[in-house]
C-alpha cells in the first residue's frame, strides 16, 4: 500500500513538470510569433512609407514628363507653322511663274525624266530662247547640260554648264555645274582641268554638298 501511494506521488509530480516544460515552452513559442509580428509588422510600416514616397516621386515625374510633353507640343506647333509658312511662301513664288513657261519647262523636264534626251534638249534650248529671263531659265540650263551628258557629248554639256555659271555667277545651281564639268574631265583622265574645277568648288562653296563630293574626288 505504501509503495503504491509512493508511485502515485512520483506519478503527479511528474504530471507537474511535463506541464511547467510546456507552458515554458508555449511561452517561447509565443514569445517569438511576437516576435516575428512586430517584425512583419516593422517591414510592413516600412514598405508601406516606401510606397507612398514612391508615389509621390511618382506623381513628381508624371508632372514633369506632362510640362515636357506640353512644351514639346508647343516646339512641334511652332515647327509646323514654320513649315506651313514656307511651303506657302514657295506656293506664291511658283505662282509667279507664268503657265506658258510651266508648260513649256514641265513638258521638256518629262523627257528628260523618261530618258528621251534628244527631246529634252530640243525643249529645253526652246525655253531658254523663248523666256531667257524666266526663273526656270538656270535649271533648264543645267538640264541641257545634263541631257548633253547623258548623251555622251562632252564638251556641249561643259559649254552648256560654262554658259550657266556666266549667266548666272550667284545663282543656286553653279556649284554644281562647277562640280559636273570637274566629273566630266575626271572621266576624260584630265585630272589638271578636273582638280582645277574640284578646287573651286571647294573654295568658292564650302558649305555646298558639292564641295564635300569634290573633297572625296580629290583624295
Amino acid at each position: 500500500m505504501l509503495n503504491k501511494g509512493f508511485f502515485l506521488i512520483v506519478i503527479i509530480l511528474s504530471a507537474g513538470c511535463f506541464n511547467k516544460s510546456r507552458i515554458r515552452n508555449y511561452n517561447w513559442e509565443l514569445d517569438s510569433l511576437r516576435y516575428y509580428t512586430l517584425k512583419m509588422d516593422s517591414i510592413l510600416t516600412s514598405l508601406r512609407k516606401d510606397i507612398k514616397n514612391l508615389s509621390v516621386d511618382m506623381n513628381i515625374r508624371m508632372d514633369e514628363i506632362n510640362e515636357k510633353i506640353d512644351k514639346l507640343n508647343e516646339r512641334m506647333k511652332e515647327e509646323e507653322d514654320f513649315i506651313s509658312g514656307r511651303i506657302g511662301s514657295y506656293k506664291e513664288k511658283e505662282d509667279v511663274i507664268p503657265n506658258e513657261e510651266k508648260t513649256i519647262y514641265d513638258a521638256a523636264y518629262m523627257n528628260y525624266v523618261r530618258g528621251n534626251y534628244n527631246d529634252a534638249l530640243k525643249g529645253f534650248d526652246d525655253f531658254i530662247k523663248k523666256f531667257p529671263e524666266s526663273k526656270l531659265s538656270e535649271n533648264a540650263l543645267l538640264l541641257l547640260g545634263e541631257s548633253y551628258l547623258s548623251l555622251g557629248k562632252r564638251q556641249d554639256a561643259i559649254d552648256k554648264f560654262l554658259e550657266l555659271i556666266k549667266r548666272y555667277p550667284n545663282g543656286k545651281k553653279v556649284p554644281t555645274a562647277l562640280f559636273k564639268i570637274g566629273i566630266i574631265y575626271e572621266s576624260a583622265n584630265d585630272m589638271k582641268n578636273a582638280k582645277f574645277y574640284f578646287e573651286k568648288v571647294i573654295i568658292e562653296y564650302p558649305d555646298s554638298p558639292e564641295a564635300s563630293l569634290a573633297k572625296s574626288h580629290l583624295k
